[in-house]
């Protein structure tokens, strides 16, 4: 059980050891894992009240079903601190993880709705990135948010372009349905849209993204941003 000291020294309590001897000892770690040494206010308040100081991997090792650590507070891969991966776990100790398979989310109404399945998905995603050498351009007004919207295609490995990408490029993966620049816009851009269409270039919506990332599917057709908008000089 973790707790917080009257002067915010964050502390986990020893006794989930279920030892009541031990129920009022803790131990502090360092809110920093990357810090060489521990340090400041809250290591010197650790030192004073005997509040054994230990790193990260104390935490993980006992997440991982290593109990023993929590007795093992003065040995020192516990009370190493800069290591080059604080987080990277104990080989031997990963064997304790759970299966995923046996975990997998199930909706079977979004399974129905969009007419994908979700683990085939999951496989398709582990196989390659839906997005590897895919470059997107997105227009300002793009909803979900644009930054939203570039972290999605960058954790399906695609890249977001800071500008647009040049018409003669667009113009010789024109016929290409494996071209690697894609246009993402929204109906409140339209006027952004209308060199693009002129030119008979693929505009998409976001839910060639969203839904796209979904299914794990890259569905050029059925996403299209409507070429209705002629412009406010033609209204």
């Amino acid at each position: 059980m973790s707790s917080v000291s009257k002067c915010g020294l964050v502390c986990v309590n020893r006794s989930t050891n279920l030892n009541a001897d031990n129920s009022n000892e803790c131990v502090f770690s360092p809110p920093d894992p990357n810090q060489k040494r521990p340090a400041g206010l809250k290591y010197e308040k650790a030192k004073e009240w005997q509040i054994p100081c230990v790193n990260v991997k104390w935490l993980g090792d006992i997440l991982l079903g290593n109990f023993e650590a929590l007795q093992q507070t003065q040995y020192g891969c516990y009370t190493t601190f800069g290591l080059q991966d604080p987080f990277a776990p104990t080989p031997h100790l990963v064997v304790n993880l759970l299966d995923e398979q046996n975990y997998l989310l199930q909706d079977a109404e979004a399974e129905v709705l969009f007419s994908f399945s979700l683990e085939e998905s999951l496989r398709r995603a582990h196989v390659s990135p839906l997005f590897k050498v895919k470059y997107f351009y997105i227009t300002p007004g793009i909803c979900p948010s644009l930054s939203t919207m570039k972290m999605i295609m960058e954790c399906a490995g695609g890249k977001v372009l800071s500008k647009q990408p040049s018409f003669r490029k667009l113009m010789e993966h024109k016929e290409d349905k494996s071209l690697s620049e894609i246009l993402i816009f929204c109906e409140n851009d339209l006027h952004l849209c209308q060199e693009y269409f002129s030119r008979g270039l693929d505009v998409h919506n976001a839910e060639f993204v969203l839904t796209g990332v979904l299914t794990q599917t890259l569905d050029y057709e059925s996403y299209p941003l409507g070429r209705w908008w002629v412009g406010p000089s033609h209204r």
